[in-house]
């Protein structure tokens, strides 16, 4: 899918901000590139959307305006196996359909005052094992199947917004386990779907461990994976516009140590939702992403640098050389755990292998003559072992999809051990440095001290 967005400045958008305008997400099929499959509307330009991972026919995407929006794909989905099931049983019939499908119109948008106050930056869909309910807290099992129906929103006013699309059902009263209204039996017969607002059953605000204000949200990692020791079902990992890597926990406790169930309590202590800063970049991240061999390793990427992090680690386990011109963009290879692509602004594609060399690229790709804006694999069912397919998306609205090459997506032999080595030497060359840093550090102090009692 694209979603089709104005390259305006900001004093453009001042100057039609109000007007009534229409934007589409366009979604295209592997097996026909002469005219997209489906186009979703939206009163709204959406900078980021994404497919329900359990059920293909729910969309949801966050709006310029900072709501998000919903849409149901299974009736337009069954026309368009209608007419490929007619065209084929039509065998004198033209080969050539020039019937337009209509635009699939959203059916469900957010109450506009219960939003995000800025731009909806990025959404994620929680686990099926990580559903909540108004409180925060994880849902017991006999609640939980194998689908997932919540997604977090963050956005630049600092809130970490979570949503459920059975807001209607909530409303209703008839899923009292997430949230239970008041005079239930009543609002059963009175609320209407249509009037019923899509409101978030949760609202986290991300301020500063130390200072005033709230974090500026850009980029969100969710659904890190737990462990035997830790479980990470409610932590998530995202970056602020002023280059900081936040690790948060929406079930964190009170700082006064109340309880979930005192009214009073919630209101005078707020939850300590940050669990620890550090200093990423020094512009905002493009792209943050959990490697797919290696679950404590998280690629972030900005302007001029990319950072791969391990969880635990206050520093990054490895820096990479400043790049030539801006990066945009960076995705792990789903099928080599040692390599990485990183997007630029002049329309190439680096190739970092660590297998190969760690202070450059191992190859750089011609994709477009134009900056690259979004990159993305396909994975998942549609993805085969014979062929790996990467799409890429430019400034100036274009589809790029490429048959990535076999010696770029064949893993070479022990690569998983290989890459892992290297990783494990990075994080010892940081311990050893940290403790060097901190050996010069005393010695320069009593080195200061003799020379005071010297004088």
């Amino acid at each position: 899918g694209v979603s089709v967005c104005k390259t305006l400045s900001f004093d453009d958008r001042v100057e039609v901000s109000g007007q009534v305008d229409v934007a589409n997400v366009i979604i295209w099929e592997f097996a026909e590139w002469i005219k997209p499959q489906l186009v979703l509307q939206s009163p709204h330009e959406c900078f980021t959307f994404k497919y329900n991972p359990n059920m293909p026919n729910i969309v949801v995407g966050g709006c310029y305006s900072g709501q998000a929006i919903m849409w149901n794909l299974e009736e337009a989905m069954a026309e368009i196996e209608k007419k490929k099931l007619e065209k084929k049983s039509d065998r004198n019939g033209d080969d050539d359909d020039d019937s337009v499908q209509p635009p699939v119109l959203p059916s469900a948008m957010s109450h506009i005052d219960t939003s995000h106050k800025r731009m909806v930056a990025d959404l994620n869909w929680l686990a099926p094992d990580c559903q909540i309910n108004y409180k925060g807290q994880v849902l017991a099992p006999e609640h939980l199947d194998e689908n997932s129906y919540q997604f977090m929103t963050i956005a630049g006013d600092g809130q970490a917004l979570i949503w459920d699309i059975r807001y209607i059902d909530i409303s209703k009263g008839n899923l009292p386990h997430i949230y239970k209204p008041k005079s239930s039996n009543d609002r059963k017969k009175e609320v209407e779907d249509v009037n019923v607002p899509w409101l978030p059953i949760f609202r986290m605000n991300v301020k500063r461990l130390e200072g005033v204000g709230e974090l500026s949200l850009c980029r969100l990692l969710g659904n890190i994976g737990s462990t035997d020791e830790v479980d990470r079902r409610s932590h998530i990992l995202a970056t602020s516009e002023e280059g900081d890597l936040v690790y948060a926990d929406w079930r964190a406790k009170r700082r006064g140590g109340g309880k979930d169930d005192d009214e009073d309590d919630a209101v005078n202590d707020v939850p300590e939702y940050v669990q620890w800063m550090a200093k990423d970049h020094n512009r905002p991240c493009v792209a943050l992403q959990q490697s797919p061999f290696f679950p404590d390793m998280i690629l972030s990427v900005s302007d001029w640098t990319f950072n791969i992090w391990k969880l635990g680690m206050s520093t990054p386990v490895f820096c990479s050389p400043d790049a030539s011109t801006y990066l945009t963009g960076g995705r792990w290879s789903p099928t080599r755990p040692g390599m990485l692509l990183i997007s630029k602004v002049d329309g190439n594609v680096d190739v970092w292998d660590f297998t190969d060399s760690s202070y450059k690229p191992s190859a750089t790709l011609m994709t477009t003559p134009s900056r690259i804006t979004s990159m993305e694999f396909l994975t998942g069912k549609p993805a085969t072992a014979k062929q790996q397919l990467l799409a890429i998306g430019d400034v100036v609205g274009s589809l790029h999809v490429f048959d990535v090459p076999r010696n770029l997506s064949k893993p070479v032999t022990n690569e998983k051990a290989i890459t892992e080595n290297f990783f494990n030497r990075e994080i010892k060359r940081m311990d050893f440095a940290e403790k060097r840093q901190l050996a010069r550090e005393e010695e320069y102090s009593q080195n200061a001290a003799a020379a005071g009692m010297d004088e």
